[in-house]
């Protein structure tokens, strides 16, 4: 069976569209791979272009729906509830979706509010449609997984399964179950000079330049596109701390399958953890 629900941006409230009454989810659309623009460039002279790659459009997500109600009354009363709750705002909210074998989540707006369009009775039919401006869903369990470097250990707990380990210290394998690169939130706790973490799987590194961190502080670093950031927290003061990344640095996310990370400091100091979190992404459901 599937399942929507929509939560407003900055709302405890939520619209249910399922099987069941009182809104009655007919038809979804929308939910597997989209369509992507082609990144080219051409030469006066050359046949053909020169392909650089693509790049993913939003996703829409057209639904129709059907309103019930006790009677009359009570239908009109539900159309209405619907109808405030499905507007565009200026912030995005947040669309659920669950099937008989998956369940994830993907930022969406709906651009297209109900529009009652037939009523038999006390059915009301709607169509609608969410716009996600980020395309790919997301699970909705945020992965830990933990490197240390503690003296006679090598590794911190806790960690999340599927995580399998590697018999060399400070290396940690995580396998990216979902069908798409997953950027990755890296939290830096310890005093090691200058640490390097690298995604041995595509070859890149994220590393810290000429930066001993303090008793207490912790370096914070996103890698999602469009919303890489690097934050140096000191008990409740947060500041931005991009200065301190090695200009050289990749922002790696996880490839799809394995991933061999490995953590390396310049003076081996034995008091730093590196902390990973993620949220699997999907091409489509």
């Amino acid at each position: 069976m599937q399942k929507l629900v929509y939560v407003p941006p900055n709302s405890n409230e939520q619209v249910i569209l399922t099987a069941a009454e009182p809104i009655i989810l007919s038809s979804v659309a929308g939910l597997g791979g989209v369509e992507s623009d082609v990144i080219s460039s051409e030469v006066v002279g050359m046949d053909g272009v020169f392909y650089h790659g693509c790049k993913k459009t939003p996703r829409p997500i057209p639904c129709t729906v059907y309103v019930k109600g006790k009677n009359r009354e009570d239908m009109y009363r539900q159309r209405l509830k619907i109808i405030g709750l499905l507007r565009a705002e200026n912030d995005v909210g947040t669309l659920y979706y669950s099937n008989d074998y998956i369940s994830v989540k993907i930022g969406a707006v709906p651009i297209t509010p109900p529009d009652f369009v037939e009523r038999i009775k006390n059915y009301n039919k709607a169509d609608l449609k969410f716009w996600c401006p980020q395309p790919l869903w997301q699970s909705l369990e945020t992965k830990t997984a933990s490197i240390a470097k503690i003296s006679g250990i090598g590794f911190e707990m806790p960690f999340s399964f599927p995580v399998t380990f590697s018999h060399i210290r400070n290396e940690i394998v995580i396998n990216n179950l979902g069908t798409a690169r997953a950027p990755v939130t890296i939290t830096i706790t310890g005093t090691g000079v200058n640490p390097e973490i690298t995604n041995t799987t595509n070859g890149k590194t994220i590393s810290l330049l000429d930066k001993t961190l303090s008793n207490g502080e912790q370096l914070i670093i996103n890698t999602e596109r469009g919303y890489k950031s690097v934050k140096l927290k000191n008990n409740r003061t947060e500041t931005d701390g991009f200065q301190y990344i090695n200009p050289l640095s990749d922002f790696w996310e996880f490839e799809v399958g394995e991933n061999k990370i490995v953590y390396s400091s310049e003076d081996n100091a034995e008091a730093t953890s590196i902390v990973i979190t993620y949220n699997e992404r999907f091409e489509g459901v």
